[in-house]
């Protein structure tokens, strides 16, 4: 997750450097939205998520907002898998994106390909 962070903070301070447009001309599509699929697809949706993050600071200023945008585009298994998440954000309680984040991976990545790697790789 640190390498996570440290190449969003590096892609964040490099983008101004290769495109002279500012950054609140950016327009991202919305994520598109997700159902539960392990592997490329849970791994595309993350990457969507973040990247949204980092093109609209403004938007997304505290961790329980990015989590919110994230609950918004998940739907039929992972709608119930983000209830624990969402109860956190209307009863007011901290939320926290790494964990968040942590959890989905360890819940909707690919876990055979993983062990496939550390097995064989």
């Amino acid at each position: 997750m640190h390498e996570h962070i440290a190449m969003c903070a590096h892609l964040d301070t490099t983008t101004g450097q290769r495109n002279p447009t500012p950054a609140s001309n950016l327009v991202l599509a919305q994520p598109q939205p997700f159902n539960g699929t392990r592997g490329a697809a849970a791994k595309a949706f993350v990457g969507q998520i973040g990247l949204h993050a980092i093109a609209y600071p403004k938007r997304f200023p505290t961790d329980a907002s990015q989590v919110e945008f994230a609950v918004l585009f998940m739907k039929d298994y992972t709608a119930t898998w983000c209830q624990l998440y969402l109860d956190k954000v209307f009863n007011g309680e901290p939320v926290f994106v790494n964990d968040f984040l942590k959890d989905f991976r360890s819940s909707l990545f690919d876990q055979n390909r993983r062990h496939h790697a550390e097995c064989y790789g």
